[in-house]
């Protein structure tokens, strides 16, 4: 079950428990209403699970479901925005390895090209290498060094691409963080013991010490004040949203980046396609006419 589908049953079931209808009703209407496939097997898997009343520490959304009687309102909000965030989380991350891999290819397939670019260039201007532009001659230095530049930054984006996890995490976009905590938010406030909570086997100490989440020392330390003051679902909640609000507006800041790199790209094509052909032709043509 992908980040969507995961989204689209916990919406869902959370609509059903608002209407008070039984999480084991609610999800026997959801398992109906699916398809054949991998979603509606894992549905019924967490049936199955819930009728044996064993909660697999692996899977603990079926922790939620059993606990739902007891689950605060704000709880299942958490859920659902969990969700929510997972699947924001799974659809940006396609977006950018599909832009990186498509920039890299473009750069490591162009690479030839501008060698090409600058051999024909220089060829076709050599009668009249004398009187060609100040800005064509540095265009055409620019396409020289543009080879030994191209390959190399091409790789290096398909190497974020293919790290994009820790690359997210680095850029500020903690959205892996943010979904975890969310869950882990909902969960404790419906009574879910910290360990199943955080998906483990037994307890390891504090949740906010939990080394898959990653916490700074900062985050840690604020968490541990939080939780000593109002508990572990509200410090979860809490941290998560300020997290969240973070990463969006990082999220927004590379929205912007990568539409001011197209732009960079298209004045980049110009300079050193357009102006090395084209300038020089009215240069020319204008010195002709006047003898």
């Amino acid at each position: 079950m992908n980040a969507q589908e995961r989204l689209l049953v916990v919406r869902t079931v959370s609509a059903l428990r608002g209407r008070g209808v039984p999480v084991t009703e609610s999800l026997t209407l959801v398992a109906e209403a699916l398809p054949e496939g991998r979603t509606k097997e894992t549905v019924r898997g967490w049936q199955t699970q819930l009728k044996r009343g064993v909660v697999a520490p692996q899977d603990p959304m079926v922790a939620m479901f059993q606990h739902a009687d007891s689950a605060a309102p704000h709880a299942w909000e958490d859920l659902v925005q969990s969700a929510e965030i997972g699947a924001l989380g799974q659809r940006l991350g396609g977006a950018v390895r599909a832009i990186l891999l498509a920039t890299a290819a473009l750069l490591v397939v162009g690479s030839p090209a501008m060698a090409i670019l600058h051999r024909v260039a220089t060829e076709f201007y050599a009668p009249f290498a004398d009187r060609l532009p100040a800005l064509t001659i540095a265009a055409l230095a620019v396409v020289e060094l543009l080879p030994w530049v191209m390959v190399p930054l091409g790789f290096a984006l398909l190497f974020v691409r293919h790290h994009w996890d820790r690359a997210s995490r680095w850029l500020g976009v903690e959205l892996r963080v943010v979904q975890q905590l969310r869950l882990f938010a909902a969960l404790s406030a419906s009574g879910v013991p910290g360990h199943l909570a955080l998906g483990v086997a037994a307890s390891t100490g504090p949740w906010f010490q939990h080394p898959p989440l990653q916490l700074t020392e900062a985050e840690r330390t604020l968490a541990s004040l939080l939780t000593r003051l109002h508990g572990d679902a509200y410090a979860a909640h809490a941290l998560s949203t300020e997290m969240e609000r973070h990463a969006r507006a990082r999220i927004r800041w590379i929205r912007h980046a990568l539409s001011a790199f197209g732009v960079l790209l298209g004045l980049i094509l110009v300079w050193n396609v357009v102006l090395p052909f084209y300038l020089p032709v009215f240069r020319l043509a204008g010195s002709l006419g006047g003898e």
